[in-house]
């Protein structure tokens, strides 16, 4: 696979970040409870995964595990996807999420976030006989992404004018 290296489209980072809830007493609230429920994409090695022993790992777990024990609790791993990140914490069936969340103007208005603790470049990557250096290149190819990220809201705002196709 050839990888395609500082677009300026897709070279903003995507961070993972903790988000907490818009409740004055959300921490009070967690520490009452004595438990800490992270909402964790574990589909995204290496940021979270399952183990042969089907046991939650990867960086995003580790900081979960990190931050419930600094805090002196129990954690529960929420098991999330992508599309139900925000959805988790706007029900209540998550504390925190802590998972690859692109910032975005829009999700901030929704929920807050910390300062990122970890970086992702997204690239394109093709068959190593197909040429793409640039967006000229991209021209009469699909693009596949994953539906309701970052990348399909972007892509998919220059896909006509640059001649490439999204599919999600």
């Amino acid at each position: 696979m050839k990888y395609v290296k500082s677009i300026a489209l897709l070279a903003s980072m995507m961070t993972a970040v903790i988000t907490l809830p818009a409740s004055a007493n959300a921490l009070e609230e967690i520490q009452q409870r004595g438990e800490l429920r992270v909402a964790t994409d574990m589909s995204l090695p290496p940021s979270g995964m399952l183990d042969a022993a089907m046991k939650p790992v990867g960086s995003d777990v580790e900081t979960a595990e990190l931050l419930a024990k600094d805090w002196g609790l129990k954690l529960k791993f929420i098991e999330t996807t992508g599309p139900t990140r925000i959805p988790n914490l706007q029900t209540g069936k998550a504390d925190i999420v802590i998972s690859t969340l692109s910032v975005t103007p829009q999700r901030a208005q929704v929920i807050d976030f910390t300062r990122a603790y970890a970086g992702l470049r997204s690239v394109i990557a093709a068959p190593a006989a197909t040429k793409v250096s640039n967006w000229a290149d991209l021209k009469g190819h699909a693009i596949t992404v994953t539906r309701g990220t970052t990348q399909d809201s972007m892509l998919s705002q220059d896909a006509m004018k640059k001649g490439f196709t999204v599919q999600r």
